[in-house]
């Protein structure tokens, strides 16, 4: 009986034990897991009780007989026979082992919970992707658009080109007059249309009208090759071709000229000075 106490002594040492490595795990240990060490402690508290109370019996029991039952057995032989029968195990005992066994299985239990509690509240860090920062795609600056042609504003018509126009007009009229009198048109000649414009600004020089000076020398100098040949001459204020054109035909000399049919060639020359405007018309043949 000593030693069976003495062995209920180590077991409940070892729950003590077990609920001290409980406590130490309290920090990991959820409400329900507290309910469970809560419990160990009341059963390990009552068998305390209980160990108290079989170490009193075992000092009640020592003052008495001893528990060993001895049947005795009167064979034929006449032999005694003693057989000692062992004391049943006490069932608090078997009780206190269940419990160290449970106990033991709950606290590896909640020890298995508490390392998974850590593991979800830490997680193992993991490693984030390291992504390459990519260089930023330099773009050139676009090319300035070039500055936009501006043409040059056009050039005032020059004097000559003026009069060159109204010299134009003037032998259109003339050749307009001829066809109304039935007479062909005279061609334009450029050695006329030199010495037309020559003798306007002869013309132009003096201020006045020069009557036709010179005028066998002038023709050799400019026509060379003629057979006949005719001069008008006029001045106005005007500078139109129609002005022109209708002095000579209020004149019965110049417009007998400028509608002689033996005419077949011509050319008209104008040249502009303070205001006025010389005009020669050239005809021959």
């Amino acid at each position: 009986m000593f030693h069976k106490t003495v062995s209920l002594a180590k077991k409940v040492s070892a729950l003590i034990i077990i609920a001290a490595i409980l406590n130490s795990g309290t920090s990991f240990a959820t409400a329900s897991r507290q309910q469970q060490r809560e419990n160990v402690r009341d059963r390990i508290d009552a068998m305390r009780a209980r160990q108290d109370e079989l170490t009193q019996q075992k000092a009640e029991k020592k003052e008495t007989k001893s528990q060993t039952t001895v049947s005795v057995k009167a064979p034929a032989t006449g032999a005694v026979t003693v057989q000692e029968t062992a004391p049943p195990k006490e069932p608090v005992a078997e009780k206190a082992e269940e419990l160290a066994v449970e106990s033991t299985a709950n606290a590896d239990e909640i020890n298995a919970r508490s390392v998974n509690n850590i593991s979800r509240r830490n997680p193992p860090a993991r490693s984030e992707p390291t992504v390459e920062p990519q260089p930023t795609p330099t773009t050139p600056p676009a090319a300035a658009p070039p500055p936009p042609v501006v043409a040059p504003p056009p050039a005032a018509n020059s004097q000559a080109e003026v009069l060159g126009t109204v010299a134009s007009a003037v032998f259109a009229g003339v050749n307009a007059e001829r066809k109304k009198a039935g007479v062909a048109e005279l061609s334009l000649a450029q050695d006329a249309v030199s010495m037309a414009i020559s003798h306007s600004q002869e013309m132009a020089a003096a201020g006045e009208l020069l009557n036709h000076a010179d005028l066998k020398s002038r023709l050799q100098q400019f026509i060379k090759s003629y057979i006949s040949a005719a001069e008008n001459e006029a001045y106005n204020t005007v500078g139109t071709a129609a002005k022109a054109v209708s002095q000579w035909m209020n004149s019965a000399s110049h417009r007998d000229s400028m509608l002689n049919a033996k005419y077949t060639k011509g050319g008209v020359g104008v040249v502009s000075k303070d205001g006025k405007y010389y005009y020669t018309l050239i005809l021959y043949t």
